[in-house]
Order: structure tokens, then C-alpha cells, then sequence
């Protein structure tokens, strides 16, 4: 019951990304600074879970058309810094384990879905000063979280000793990214 009373409920989000430095390319998630022009492109891209296990889970009486969102990296951590140890390079990948997820029916606008498109955006330099990445990038994530069939968070696991894999079902209101110190670089409004 206390999970099916958190549809409605609004929620905000800041995850910090870029955390390493500069990308090689805009094709990861992350920045990339442009010294010719002393700008800085800053990109992310949202999920799509597709899978027949998911699609069945979080569709009403059809299975949706498509589930969009972000994987919350870090779900144990409550801050919006970047972490103070830099991963190593050898480090494997945590696999993810909670994400954000909005639910497209078939047939529904396609106004709201992203259909691959990364967010991104391009901070241009300021009386001759390239914009700074220094601590990082934030993503803001805000919304609410939607009602998807009395459970708006599902869980599963491959087996009984996996960890499970959750996505909360949320209709995002407002995605944007932010420096270190808190100043808007982009934002787009659903």
C-alpha cells in the first residue's frame, strides 16, 4: 500500500555525470570541449527498455509501444556531487538496478518520447572564458511519479540470488542539465 500511495507524489532529481572529464566524442554521455570555438557540447541520452519482461510489466491491458527514461547510476548516494574517488579505468561496470521510466502506450502522442534523439545542448564561451565542467555536470530529472496499475515501482530478478532490477513509472515534467554550482545549461519542458 505505501508504495501504491506514491502516485502523484512529486519528485526532483540531480545525478552528476561527466564526473571524469571531457569525452573522446559526443557519442557517450558526457561533454566534450570544443577548443577551436571554446564551447562545450554537453549530451545525454535516455533508455529504452525494450525487453518482453518489461514491456509486460509496465503495460495496462496492451504491452506499451515503447518505455523511455534514465538509469539513476548512483541510487545509493543522496548528493549531487560527483564521487570524491575517480572509478578506475579497470573498474567493471556496476550492473544498473533503478530507473526513472515513462510509459508510451500504442497509439499515444509521440509529442513527449524522445525516439533516440539525445538530449543536448551547446554552452558557448563568455567574453573569451570556455565554459567550465569543474566537479562535474548535473542531471536534473523533475515530475511525478504515474500510476501504473496499483504499483508504480516493478521489480524483477533473473534469479532467486540476482538483485533485483527496479523502474519506477514517472511522467517527466522537466529535464536539465547544470554545472558544478548549480547554473542551468539547458532544459527541455514536457
Amino acid at each position: 500500500p505505501a508504495v501504491a500511495g506514491m502516485a502523484g507524489r512529486r519528485f526532483q532529481v540531480r545525478q552528476p555525470f561527466g564526473c571524469a572529464g571531457p569525452a573522446a566524442s559526443d557519442a557517450a554521455d558526457g561533454y566534450v570541449l570544443d577548443p577551436k570555438s571554446g564551447s562545450m557540447r554537453v549530451t545525454v541520452r535516455a533508455v529504452q527498455w525494450d525487453a518482453p519482461a518489461w514491456l509486460a510489466a509496465l503495460g495496462d491491458d496492451a504491452p506499451p509501444e515503447v518505455i523511455e527514461g534514465f538509469w539513476l547510476r548512483r541510487p545509493w548516494i543522496s548528493g549531487a556531487a560527483c564521487p570524491a574517488i575517480a572509478p578506475s579505468p579497470e573498474a567493471a561496470a556496476t550492473p544498473e538496478t533503478v530507473g526513472l521510466a515513462q510509459v508510451f502506450a500504442s497509439g499515444s502522442s509521440r509529442l513527449l518520447r524522445r525516439g533516440g534523439r539525445p538530449y543536448r545542448v551547446t554552452v558557448r564561451a563568455v567574453s573569451g572564458q570556455p565554459p567550465s565542467a569543474a566537479g562535474g555536470l548535473r542531471l536534473v530529472l523533475e515530475g511525478r511519479i504515474a500510476e501504473a496499475r496499483g504499483q508504480p515501482i516493478r521489480c524483477r530478478a533473473s534469479g532467486p540470488d540476482e538483485r533485483p532490477v527496479c523502474l519506477v513509472v514517472v511522467e517527466l515534467d522537466r529535464v536539465a542539465f547544470e554545472d558544478a554550482q548549480g547554473k542551468s545549461l539547458g532544459e527541455w519542458r514536457e
